[in-house]
């Protein structure tokens, strides 16, 4: 008895100290000795100082498994809402970027309660019907959202502008009785006339510059580099655009910093977690300047996003016939004559801007595109269900590769989930992605509620290799004997259960005893 106590307090004592050991490194890894960050167990934290820790701009994540980077604009990547907030109390990580809560939207900078036409409003800047912030005032006396002058009611739900020379469809010429058509350059026109082509030799070319820093490793190719936020370019590991080399880390930001007078491109700031310049709220950084988002203050037009954007009245804002992107950053055009009219990763082909190779648009509301699989990246361009990987767009965690190899699909949870592909019901065994495009098991196939799977269909004296494929699918009173499906010894079969042969020799004892006692009188 002895033996078996001691023993058991040993066994005990391994188990803690196991317990132990696991938790401590798995949550106290930022504190774990180390020679170079390949050895730092916790994911994507440095060694620095010969301890692995989260860099400048990062922090250890609720989950306490990896360190995330704090959010330093608008639309920034995120896992969880702390990274979001670190930059704008109001942000929430909502599909992966920092974004507004429900019923706002980013403007001027910081987030604004959203109304639409004949919605209640307080101020002017809450009217706002998705693409033109413009389009409509809140009313003095109604405080509802109503149609800015200089716009119409179209069909009782839109404000559009009324133009006298750029439109987007036949009405806009109609309401300025300039004439009855809207050509394909997007100009009014009488039938009858002809257009001169537009005069785009004004117009400049947009480049992106590279931040490129010495420092890093010899590279062949993306995978080669390590550190987080850099891509190989010339055989160089270097940071990506809008990221600086400190203290060994690619950090966002272009310069580093004590306090924002050492910041000298013009809108920058200095952000205390890194000590590095990055643009305020409400601008970007875009060849090597820091350029007003829609809704920003300016001084001139050069400090807003692009062509298609001018600073009227101090605030940069579109040009007619041009409408905000998706990120509420630049002005995009419905048609286009060349490719810079057209946004990112976009060429103008007849008229029209189009993706190029490796890139897809988002949707059929925004003129903007994104990478597909494989696709080269910065560090939040990838869509929905992707990372940017060593300068490519990756499958994230519970996501998959779709058949054609361009995009990434969500895994299924749970057998009843919806599916467009086999590959989203490979979490389960014998899964398919039925006609009804939902995950099921397949046919001969069983759901097991208890376990969450399917298994193969099994009755009495069906053929098995293991245990399990008796008991999950016939109860616990079933096992695999004989490479046949029965009961467990010492059963037998009765009326589709297994039921103990003790019962069967308690009756043939009691028969016994009355028929003594029969023979005996």
């Amino acid at each position: 008895m002895y033996h078996m106590w001691s023993n058991n307090c040993v066994a005990m004592k391994w188990v803690f100290l196991v317990t132990i050991f696991l938790f401590t490194t798995g949550i106290q890894g930022l504190n774990e000795k180390c020679d170079s960050s390949t050895t730092c167990t916790t994911i994507n934290s440095k060694c620095i100082e010969n301890k692995c820790i989260c860099d400048a701009l990062s922090y250890l994540s609720v989950d306490k498994t990896k360190c995330l980077t704090y959010a330093t604009a608008y639309k920034d990547f995120c896992q969880e809402d702390d990274q979001c907030k670190a930059y704008e109390q109001s942000f929430v990580c909502t599909k992966n970027k920092c974004t507004c809560g429900d019923g706002k939207y980013w403007y001027k900078g910081k987030c604004l309660k959203q109304a639409n036409l004949n919605e209640h409003c307080e101020q002017n800047d809450e009217c706002y019907n998705g693409y033109d912030v413009k389009a409509m005032t809140c009313g003095v006396v109604t405080k509802k959202c109503e149609c800015n002058g200089g716009y119409y009611l179209r069909d009782g739900i839109d404000c559009r502008k009324i133009s006298t020379s750029l439109c987007s469809i036949d009405l806009d010429c109609i309401q300025a009785g300039t004439g009855n058509k809207c050509n394909l350059l997007g100009k009014c026109e009488n039938p009858t006339k002809h257009i001169e082509e537009e005069n785009i030799n004004n117009l400049i070319e947009l480049t992106t510059s590279v931040n490129k820093k010495e420092g890093f490793s010899n590279c062949t190719e993306n995978m080669d580099c390590d550190d987080l936020n850099s891509k190989c370019e010339e055989s160089v590991c270097q940071c990506l655009p809008g990221f600086t080399r400190i203290k060994g880390s690619c950090l966002p930001g272009f310069s580093s910093c004590s306090i924002d007078k050492d910041c000298k491109i013009e809108n920058s700031m200095c952000l205390d977690l890194s000590k590095t310049c990055i643009c305020k709220k409400g601008y970007f950084l875009r060849d090597g300047k820091c350029v007003g988002e829609i809704g920003a203050t300016c001084k001139n037009s050069n400090e807003c996003s692009n062509v298609f954007a001018s600073c009227a009245t101090s605030t940069c804002s579109c040009l007619d016939n041009a409408y905000t992107n998706d990120e509420f950053k630049e002005c995009t055009k419905n048609i286009c004559l060349s490719d810079i009219e057209c946004g990112k990763y976009s060429s103008c082909v007849g008229t029209k801007c189009i993706c190029n190779e490796g890139y897809k648009k988002i949707n059929d509301k925004v003129q903007e595109c994104s990478p597909v699989h494989g696709g080269i990246c910065l560090y939040d361009s990838c869509p929905e269900g992707m990372l940017c990987i060593a300068g490519t767009c990756q499958c994230s965690g519970e996501y998959v590769l779709s058949l054609n190899k361009s995009t990434c699909i969500k895994v299924a949870n749970k057998i009843g989930d919806a599916c467009d592909e086999p590959l989203q019901c490979s979490k389960f065994n014998f899964a398919e992605c039925s006609k009804e495009k939902k995950c099921a098991c397949q046919e001969n196939c069983v759901y097991v509620e208890e376990h969450g799977n399917c298994y193969i269909n099994k009755s009495y004296s069906t053929f098995c290799s293991k245990n399990f494929e008796c008991t999950f699918v016939l109860g616990d009173d079933f096992v695999c004997r004989s490479n046949v499906c029965q009961c467990h010894i010492g059963s037998v079969y009765k009326n589709n259960k297994c039921t103990s042969s003790s019962d069967k020799i308690r009756i043939s004892v009691f028969m016994l005893c009355i028929l003594s006692i029969f023979f005996v009188f």
